[in-house]
Parts: C-alpha cells; sequence; structure tokens
C-alpha cells in the first residue's frame, strides 16, 4: 500500500509539473502570437515607410529637373532682357554740354538746340 501511495504521489507531482507547463507553454504560445503580430505590424509599417521613400525620391527628382528647367528658362529670359536693353540703347542719342533746367521738357529742349545750332 504505501508502494502504491508513493507512486500516487509521484504521479500526483508529474501531474502538477506537466499542469505547470501545460500553462507555461499556453503562456510562450500566446507571447509567441503577440510577436509575431507585431512583427507583422512593423514589416507593414516598413512597407509603408519604404513606399513614402520611393515617393519622395521620385517627387525629389521631378523637383529637380523643374529647378533646372527653371534656371534655364531664367538664363534664356535675361539673355533676351540684355538683348532688348541693348537694342533698345542702340537708337539713344547721349547729348553733352547742355545745361540742365528743373521740369524741362527734354525732347523739345533738343529739337530747338539742333534746329538753333545745327
Amino acid at each position: 500500500m504505501d508502494n502504491i501511495d508513493r507512486k500516487l504521489g509521484k504521479l500526483e507531482t508529474i501531474q502538477s509539473t506537466m499542469d505547470t507547463l501545460t500553462a507555461k507553454c499556453e503562456c510562450m504560445d500566446k507571447k509567441v502570437s503577440q510577436i509575431e503580430s507585431k512583427i507583422l505590424e512593423i514589416e507593414q509599417s516598413r512597407q509603408f515607410d519604404s513606399n513614402m521613400f520611393d515617393n519622395l525620391n521620385k517627387k525629389q527628382k521631378e523637383i529637380e529637373l523643374l529647378a533646372g528647367r527653371l534656371k534655364e528658362h531664367e538664363h534664356l529670359m535675361q539673355h533676351e532682357v540684355i538683348d532688348l536693353k541693348c537694342r533698345s540703347m542702340r537708337d539713344n542719342l547721349l547729348f553733352y554740354k547742355i545745361p540742365e533746367e528743373k521740369d524741362e521738357q527734354c525732347e523739345k529742349k533738343i529739337l530747338d538746340f539742333i534746329e538753333s545750332k545745327l
């Protein structure tokens, strides 16, 4: 009988240990599931970040291309402005040693000067 009681005691100890191990395994399974879920979320977040990075790179290249075109256009416009200034100044005449007065009509004064002196 004692032998049976000892064996029953050992079986109960083994059963208790098994119950504890089973509970720990279930706890570990829950933690593994939570970790897998978090990893999936991180992977999705990483994919989103990667897509955003690709989009930003694409937009940056477009902006750089546009900036280059704008610089070329600005350069052409400056060249045209300089050309137009030079063309408009080509027809200008400069008169020296004619006294200036306040609120005078320059065109009339020059015409009078030309008529009287030339």
